[in-house]
């Protein structure tokens, strides 16, 4: 069977792609700028309605450099006193700042 052609193109706004376009069993979301590579029909559609816009297949240096990795945050941890803290804060960040005196000085009376 002979592959289909397919077209990259770019959305305008963050977009669905239905999944029997894309050939998954979910719909796919796409975001906005990201170069997409879809099947011509569906691609010449998107870029003729105004949704999206042809562009060049990315590089790969730029497909990688765009891998993140996931990030893990620690769970919060109960101190001795019952109190929830999160790793990286301090006991000073904890404790209540006085109140900041605003109002103008009393006129004095000499």
């Amino acid at each position: 069977m002979a592959q289909k052609k397919k077209k990259w193109v770019a959305f305008r706004t963050n977009t669905t792609v239905p999944a029997e376009v894309i050939g998954k069993t979910s719909n796919e979301k796409m975001q906005a700028g990201q170069p997409v590579l879809l099947p011509e029909t569906y691609a010449d559609h998107v870029i003729h309605e105004g949704f999206a816009v042809a562009c060049d297949a990315p590089k790969k240096a730029e497909v990688a450099d765009k891998v993140v990795e996931p990030q893990i945050t620690p769970p919060a941890q109960e101190e001795p006193s019952g109190q929830t803290t999160t790793p990286g804060t301090d006991a000073a960040d904890k404790e209540p700042t006085a109140a900041l005196d605003l109002a103008p000085p009393a006129a004095s009376a000499t």
